[in-house]
């Protein structure tokens, strides 16, 4: 943001402040760090920085935070910049990329429509009133990739490599030669994607009349790629060996066909010519030679809508029309293979009507209708006559049936009995006279819990849904907003838990909490069993909760369980139960959460604003939520307008559509105003069309049409909490580990190699952390159970299981794989293995833009190439959407947490044996336990701690005297397990990295030991290890190797701890597999 001197001092007297509650030394490092970060971002003077060191000498801050403040600051000053980011007092080159995003809306459309010679200096005047001085080359090649897509849709011809380089030495002219003037901000080093990530009082100064456009528009940086800065580009004819083709003739056309829909008819009037240039001073002359194109518009722009202003600019954040064509013309084109198909499929069904006519023998009962002549003469089900006899028979002699014989119910034993202590045997208590016995009532128990959540409305609510045959149902659901104030006024766990994330993260009506909303089929009882008791849940929680505290189960709260029996029956599935949730929840007549929920605790008072932000489903889930036919029809994508295939028994589908489309600009994305027009169109269908017709447009669109489905909801559109596009995210555990990538990719790579085998031998050298229970992973990979593998193509296991073996895994590959004929499938198997080791660092480190959907790109494609691209099925797609849900959410959260949750439905569902009433009484049973347990007074603890602690034995309490680690008047006690700040749990035995000591002389900036003890002395939560001694590293292969150094032990910090890693043992020489975020710190 654009910072000051004032405003580093303000900030860092906040941090005081803060740790002064907390002096949690991971918390004064991320503090320190965010604020450096902020000064990296501003363009500060020299008074600014002896005020900034004036505020560090005066803090109370520690003296090793002083330095670290003070050198960096120090540095900053001398050199202007730290790695991307920095500040200088001198003026240097800077950095916006994302150009249209700070256009003004007049102005996008002076590009697009007005004179041609005056987008230069329109573009220069913006970034004069930004504060930018000096272009860094992304900036000038940014600028003259709007200007060339200017000239574009001016339907001139896409100029060439060198005519693009000469128009930039041009704009570089035009650029130094501008007197700036009237400029009401300082510049920044490097400005945000949108500028909405900057200062409310720089933006008010720096656009004083009309706000920034905030159009995002990804296709420009296509097309810069293609634009030549230097002349010693390759582009260019005079350093090019070999004539080059292109990527932008297909990025040209796809620009065109968008604003085409953005300027509707105000195209013509842009073609006619706009108005006289009335820019000053220079001129660019490049225009002069630019050639007349192709790229004006064809008769079918008349259609378009005329409307001032461009959806773009609209809608932010969404780049309208993103693809070639909208999502109705590629619904249309969709609809022209279906009714060829259909027509295609009827006459082939003539020409086989003709030829059963030709063949005389089939009217003779010798067809195949007709196999067996024996049918029409009694054998047959339905006419056999001696069936309908034995029947007859046995209704004639059937008897009256006997009289059960029930065993009398046994007389109870002493009716003042059944004290806790001695369960009815007798003793002092139960023979007291006044005593008359002691009842657990947990059905009362449970009321009383579900009748003291009533603030906003009752707990437990009825909604009217209607079935497939029209009539009413009632599905009961869990009042989210009452269930949150009543944990919070117990002021237990709940009350101090909430409070400590909304003072970290507050909401309010303009920055609302991000709800998450999950939902999965469960089966409680026995897998294999009745079908009866399956269920859908639904879950709900919030993305500020941080990863560590949603890898909680009990912070999922249980909003609706209902049997899949009864969704059947309901008129558009578990879509309409969600859209029934979700209106009671946004639409409550006591209390809207987007507008704010007061909370009222023991001792403080807060108000909670939220909103629907995500989905995190399975495939299966999202399918049914949508209503869309996903994988089980022709348009596999909801989000991918392009995709579509039609299955043709005929034709040889040696392709799928996940090996056709491999990168993410093959896939043109739909909006959320897309989705929800084709919805309408969908219900004008509906009442028009025939039920043939209307079928094939069901198969065109992807869509399982109801009229009360999810999508058609007017109340949430009003509300605009329904954004199908914005909301959808998809799960990467279900995408790779469950049934998906990964368990395909195994298999097909051990095949590839021949290694099944020796991986089977390979896995039993490894020992896992206890957190992870992974036992006997070799056993997956026998004899017996390859066979298996190889007839689902697929290996057969938890989504646990591929987890625990993807490092050794990885390793194997690395090491026992040299032959150069496994080279396409080793590479393709690993590059998906670092697609998933990117996705569990997600949690920790997030990655540089643009490398989490490189790798995707690359493993499918070195998929393709090792010959499995007729196998690959749609969840292979899915992994294309992973970026941009990351860039969407800042996080991607994973169902494991939520496979636990199913544990507590389970639990209650299989021992329910009301199934008049199930679904409330499962709702009721699940949520008074949750309210119990967030209820309780067990404290909340943010930082690191143990997990059921309890006091030392003896035997150990004489060993930690010996190593004299503690003393004999501590106050002392273990557990076998902790958890660290980000949420990991290490177990005693586990081989674990902590951070290294100020003297550690080796080159990775950890070390590694084994782990004895986790104990909590006085408050001081640490753990002893046996240390081990560095060896060696290999940052590839991720892996290090150290030796075990002997009985002595070491005492530290659980902050120190990093992580448990896998391992094994060969002759005192430890072998470490190593996180990915640990290996991009080392050497």
């Amino acid at each position: 943001m654009a910072w000051n001197g004032t405003d580093f001092v303000k900030e860092l007297g906040d941090i005081e402040k803060l740790l002064a509650f907390n002096p949690n030394q991971g918390l004064q490092e991320g503090l320190v760090k965010a604020l450096l970060t902020k000064c990296d971002h501003s363009q500060l003077t020299a008074g600014d920085y002896c005020a900034m060191l004036e505020k560090v000498d005066h803090s109370t801050l520690t003296d090793e935070l002083k330095t670290i403040l003070k050198d960096s600051l120090l540095l900053r000053a001398s050199t202007g910049t730290t790695n991307e980011g920095g500040s200088a007092i001198v003026k240097t080159p800077q950095t916006l990329v994302n150009l249209p995003a700070y256009l003004t809306k007049a102005e996008m459309m002076d590009v697009m429509q007005g004179n041609l010679y005056d987008v230069p200096h329109i573009i220069i005047r913006r970034l004069s009133a930004l504060g930018v001085k000096s272009l860094k080359e992304t900036t000038k090649r940014a600028a003259v990739a709007l200007i060339v897509q200017s000239i574009m849709w001016h339907g001139k011809s896409k100029p060439s490599a060198d005519e693009i380089y000469g128009l930039a030495q041009q704009f570089g002219l035009l650029f130094a030669a501008h007197k700036p003037s009237g400029c009401m901000v300082s510049g920044l080093k490097k400005y945000p994607h949108l500028p909405t990530d900057l200062d409310k009082d720089w933006l008010s100064r720096a656009y004083p009349k009309d706000p920034p456009s905030m159009v995002d528009l990804p296709q420009l940086f296509e097309l810069g790629a293609q634009c030549p800065m230097r002349s010693t580009s390759k582009l260019l004819s005079s350093c090019s060996k070999k004539k080059l083709q292109p990527l932008v003739d297909k990025v040209e056309d796809r620009l065109l066909e968008l604003f085409k829909s953005l300027l509707g008819g105000n195209w013509q009037a842009a073609l006619q010519g706009g108005k006289e240039s009335s820019s000053s001073g220079a001129k660019i002359t490049f225009f002069d030679h630019v050639k007349d194109g192709n790229h004006g518009p064809g008769d079918g722009m008349q259609g378009l809508s005329k409307e001032d202003d461009p959806p773009a600019l609209q809608q932010k954040g969404h780049a309208a029309g993103s693809g070639n064509l909208s999502l109705e013309e590629y619904e249309k084109q969709a609809m022209i293979e279906v009714e060829e198909k259909t027509k295609n499929g009827r006459n082939s069904n003539k020409q086989g009507t003709g030829q059963k006519d030709k063949n005389p023998m089939k009217k003779q009962g010798t067809g195949k209708k007709n196999k067996n002549p024996m049918k029409k003469q009694g054998t047959g089900k339905k006419n056999n006559p001696m069936k309908k006899q034995t029947t007859g028979d046995k209704d004639k002699h059937q008897t009256k049936a006997k009289k059960v014989m029930k065993k009398p119910a046994a007389k109870k034993a002493a009716e003042g009995y059944g004290c806790k202590r001695c369960r009815g045997s007798g003793c002092d208590v139960c023979e007291n006279p006044n005593f008359a016995g002691m009842r657990h009532d947990m059905k009362q128990a449970v009321k009383q819990a579900i009748a003291s959540c009533t603030a906003y409305g009752a707990l437990v609510q009825q909604l009217p849904a209607k079935s497939l045959a029209g009539a009413d149902l009632n599905i009961p659901c869990i009042n989210l907003a009452s269930l949150i104030q009543g944990m919070y006024a117990a002021g237990g766990y709940f009350y101090q838990m909430l409070n400590h994330v909304h003072e970290a993260s507050p909401s309010s009506i303009g920055s609302p909490w991000r709800g998450v909303l999950y939902s999965d089929e469960v089966h409680p009882g026995n897998q294999l069993s009745s079908q009866g008791r399956k269920v859908w849940a639904v879950y709900f929680s919030f993305l500020e909760l941080s990863p560590k505290l949603l890898s909680n189960e009990h912070h999922w709260f249980t909003l609706m369980v209902v049997r899949t029996e009864l969704v059947q029956k309901v008129s558009a599935g578990i879509g309409q139960c969600l859209r029934l949730l979700l209106e009671s929840m946004f639409a409550n007549e006591f209390g809207n959460p987007e507008h704010g929920l007061a909370l009222k605790g023991p001792s403080k008072s807060i108000r909670l604003f939220f909103t629907l932000a995500m989905t995190l489903q399975d495939g299966s889930a999202q399918k049914h939520t949508y209503s869309n036919r996903q994988d089980a029809g022709s348009r596999v994508c909801m989000l991918c307008k392009n995709i579509f295939s039609l299955r043709s028994k005929s034709s040889e589908d040696d392709v799928k559509i996940s090996a056709k489309h491999l990168t993410w600009d093959a896939c043109h994305q739909a909006t959320d105003d897309e989705l929800l027009e084709s919805w309408e169109r969908m219900e004008s269908r509906h009442r028009t069309e025939s039920k043939s017709k209307f079928q094939q447009w069901q198969q065109a669109c992807g869509w399982s049409f109801s009229p009360h489905a999810l999508m058609m909801s007017t109340v949430l559109r009003s509300l605009n909490v329904l954004r199908p596009a914005s909301q959808y995210c998809f799960d990467w555990m279900h995408s790779l580990c469950s049934m998906g990538v990964l368990n395909c990719i195994i298999l097909w790579v051990l095949e590839a190699t021949g290694k099944a085998a020796t991986f089977h031998d390979y896995l039993q050298l490894w020992q896992w952390p206890k957190a992870q229970k992974a036992a006997a992973l070799h056993k997956l990979f026998s004899q017996e159970k390859m066979k298996a593998h190889r007839k689902a193509n697929y290996i057969k296991c938890s989504a646990s299981e591929v987890l625990a073996i993807s490092k050794p895994l990885e390793y194997f590959l690395h090491t026992c794989c040299p032959s150069p004929d496994d080279t396409l499938a080793k590479e393709a198997c690993l590059s998906w293995l670092e697609v998933l080791a990117i996705l569990i660092a997600c949690t920790l480190q997030l990655p540089p833009a643009g490398l989490l959907l490189q790798t995707v790109e690359r493993a499918l494609s070195l998929t393709v190439a090792a010959g499995w691209g007729d196998q690959m099925a749609p969840k292979f797609h899915w992994c294309l959407h992973f970026e941009a849900c990351l860039s969407r959410f800042r996080c991607m959260p994973a169902c494991w947490t939520l496979e636990r949750k199913h544990k507590s439905v389970r639990k209650y569902g299989t021992a329910t044996s009301n199934t008049t009433n199930f679904e409330q009484g499962l709702l009721e049973e699940t949520n008074a336990e949750q309210l119990a347990l967030l209820s309780s007074d067990t404290p909340f603890r943010a930082g690191p701690h143990l997990l059921q602690p309890h006091p030392v034995s003896a035997k150990v309490m004489a060993q930690l005297l010996q190593s004299n680690i503690v003393s004999e008047s501590d106050s002392c006690n273990c557990s076998k397990e902790c958890r660290l700040a980000s949420g990991a749990v290490l177990h005693t035995g586990d081989v674990v990295l902590h951070h290294a000591a100020a003297d550690n002389e080796s080159p990775i900036p950890f070390c590694c030991g084994r782990l004895q003890w986790l104990i909590e002395v006085d408050g001081y939560v640490a753990g002893v290890v046996s240390r081990c001694e560095y060896v060696s590293h290999d940052a590839v292969k991720q892996v290090a190797k150290w030796r075990i150094a002997g009985e002595a032990l070491s005492i530290m910090q659980v902050d120190a701890f990093l992580c448990s890693v896998v391992y094994n043992n060969n002759a005192g020489i430890l072998t470490t597999l190593l996180p990915r975020h640990l290996c991009n710190s080392m050497a």
